[in-house]
C-alpha cells in the first residue's frame, strides 16, 4: 500500500468542506484514490462497488485476476491498497486537474428494491436502520419486514437517516462537489467500466472479473414489488436521482431519458 503521513492542516485545508458537508468517516470510506494511475474513484453501494473495488485492488497490486475469497474483504477500508483522502491530504482530488474522477449509478428503484431484498430480506446487519425506526428490537433482526413498510420507513427518513446503501446518490456520488469526467451506469456496467479501465491505462481482459455475490437481479423482479403507489412515493422522495442522472420515475419505462451532463 502507498500511504504518507498527512498534516491536519493539509486535510483541513483541502477536504474540511467535504468532511463537513458528506461526514469525515463516510467521506474517507467512499473515496478511493490511486496516486500510481492517478484516479478517483467515488462508490456508491448497490451499483456494482464490490466488482469495481475487487478489480481496482488487483491492479494496484499486480494481482491479475485475483479474487478475494471473503467478499466483504473488499469493503474492509482499512485493508484497500487504495487510498483515502485522509491519507492523501496534500491534494484536492475532487477537482485536481491531473485525476481522472468517475462513479457509478442505477435506477432508483432497481437500487432500492436490490437494498431490500440484500439487506432488509437478508437479515443484514443494516437492517437494524428499520427495525429502529420502527420501534422495534433492533437485535431481533430476523423480524419480518415487507417492501412496502421499508418503503414506508425509507421515504419518511432524512439523507442522514439513511442507510448508505439506499441513501440518495446525488448525496452518495458528492455529485455537487466532485468534477466527474465519467459517470457509468449499472445498466450498461461493463461497456462503460471497460471504457474507464482503458482510460487510466488498464487493459480490462486482464483485470476485470465480476464479485457478484451481493447480486439480487433485482431489476428483473420490479414488477412484482413496485405497486402503483409505491412507485410514485418512491418516485418523489429520490426525484433528484431520476432528474439529475436521467432515470424514467416510472417502473418498467425505458432505463435512459437522457444522457448524464457533467
Amino acid at each position: 500500500m502507498v500511504s504518507r503521513a498527512a498534516g491536519d492542516g493539509d486535510y483541513v485545508t483541502n477536504y474540511g468542506y467535504y468532511a463537513k458537508k458528506y461526514g469525515k468517516f463516510r467521506l474517507n470510506y467512499k473515496t478511493n484514490i490511486s496516486s500510481r494511475f492517478r484516479y478517483v474513484y467515488v462508490e456508491t453501494p448497490k451499483v456494482a462497488c464490490s466488482t469495481v473495488k475487487q478489480t481496482l485492488h488487483s491492479i494496484e497490486t499486480d494481482r491479475p485476476g485475483h479474487r478475494y475469497a471473503d467478499p466483504e474483504r473488499v469493503h474492509r477500508r482499512a485493508l484497500s491498497p487504495l487510498l483515502s483522502p485522509e491519507t492523501f491530504a496534500a491534494v484536492d482530488v475532487f477537482t485536481a486537474p491531473d485525476f481522472f474522477r468517475f462513479c457509478f449509478v442505477r435506477d432508483p428503484f432497481s437500487r432500492l428494491l436490490s437494498a431490500y431484498l440484500d439487506k432488509i430480506a437478508g437479515n443484514k446487519p443494516q437492517k437494524k436502520n428499520i427495525l429502529r425506526h420502527l420501534g422495534h428490537d433492533e437485535d431481533a433482526i430476523d423480524t419480518a419486514i415487507d417492501f412496502a413498510t421499508f418503503v414506508d420507513v425509507v421515504c419518511a427518513q432524512t439523507a442522514g437517516e439513511m442507510d448508505l446503501h439506499w441513501r440518495l446518490q446525488t448525496v452518495e456520488t458528492m455529485i455537487e462537489d466532485v468534477r466527474y469526467h465519467a459517470i457509468g451506469r449499472a445498466e450498461s456496467f461493463d461497456a462503460d467500466f471497460r471504457a474507464i479501465l482503458e482510460r487510466i491505462g488498464v487493459a480490462p481482459h486482464d483485470f476485470l472479473r465480476t464479485e457478484d455475490r451481493h447480486r439480487t437481479d433485482a431489476g428483473d423482479k420490479l414488477k412484482a414489488y413496485y405497486t402503483p403507489a409505491l412507485e410514485r412515493r418512491v418516485a418523489e422522495r429520490f426525484a433528484a436521482d431520476f432528474d439529475r442522472f436521467g432515470y424514467a420515475p416510472t417502473v418498467g419505462a425505458p432505463t435512459l431519458m437522457r444522457e448524464i451532463n457533467l
